[in-house]
């Protein structure tokens, strides 16, 4: 068998407002999300079979390794379009949180299937690609482009490209607090006033590459309940702020939230001042 080593990538939500619940059962939502390099390792044992073969281990055990896991129903998926006659060993090591808003499983997927279709031979097109991640989960379409991406529908429909930049920013989650994102949705109450300011400020900052801008642009409708909820992450979230961050919010609907710094120095210094045995804290970087 050929082995690969390859990284994922993770998602921040700069911007996240909540419309009204669809016939579907999902809510309409407009959101802008950057990628970040904060990753999974993903290992890679792959050899040709007269049919799929797909087999995953984690190092965490909380990760489902059956047909429950975003990889598996990826490829799967894509499986059903035309036939990807491999025998596919993963192994995951895990260092992306779970339950905190930050799409981990979301990014596996992505990354996997990326580089398995390269693999291939650009054996599907990115029609296929994103048609099929549609049905998988709501962010993984996100993570088959490149840029930040303004999106609609259930996060699935993309409205805006923009180009990345350099931007640094602390990530922090509590241990103890993991927030699964259907029951989010589920004790939600949705604020259908909300006004337009913050996403017109927020696009503004992107085209600018305005970083000050930008954190004062932050919105996440699942702040109010989640907060209320949970007040050790709000206290969290404030602390990111009184230690120098131009700016901090949720992401998705939790139980991580983040700040935007002015450098690299400013990260890594937020996060040895913040770190301790209850947190999980990471100095990261917006990617392509």
């Amino acid at each position: 068998m050929e082995l690969f080593n390859i990284k994922s990538k993770s998602k921040l939500n700069l911007y996240l407002n909540v419309g009204h619940l669809r016939d579907d059962g999902y809510h309409e939502i407009r959101t802008i999300m950057t990628k970040i390099d904060l990753g999974d390792k993903i290992e890679i044992a792959i050899e040709p079979a007269e049919k799929l073969y797909l087999n995953i281990k984690c190092d965490d055990d909380s990760v489902p390794t059956d047909e429950r896991n975003t990889i598996i129903k990826f490829i799967k998926k894509l499986n059903e379009i035309k036939p990807i006659n491999y025998n596919i060993k993963l192994y995951l090591n895990k260092n992306v949180p779970s339950q905190a808003g930050l799409g981990g499983a979301s990014g596996d997927a992505a990354a996997v299937v990326l580089w398995l279709n390269d693999y291939m031979g650009d054996y599907f097109s990115r029609e296929e690609l994103v048609g099929s991640a549609k049905f998988v989960g709501a962010d993984v379409p996100f993570f088959l482009f490149e840029g930040i991406l303004e999106l609609g529908g259930i996060g699935d429909e993309i409205i805006q490209k923009y180009e990345s930049f350099n931007m640094n920013f602390v990530v922090a989650k509590l241990k103890r607090i993991g927030i699964n994102t259907k029951d989010a949705y589920k004790n939600l109450k949705i604020n259908l006033t909300n006004r337009e300011e913050n996403i017109i400020l927020m696009r503004k900052s992107i085209f600018n590459k305005d970083i000050k801008l930008m954190a004062s642009a932050l919105k996440n409708d699942f702040e109010e309940h989640v907060f209320e909820q949970y007040k050790d992450i709000y206290s969290l979230k404030n602390k990111i702020i009184e230690m120098g961050a131009l700016g901090a919010c949720l992401t998705g609907s939790g139980s991580a939230v983040y700040g935007i710094v002015k450098d690299e120095k400013q990260a890594l210094s937020i996060k040895n001042r913040l770190s301790s045995p209850g947190v999980e804290v990471f100095a990261c970087k917006s990617t392509a």
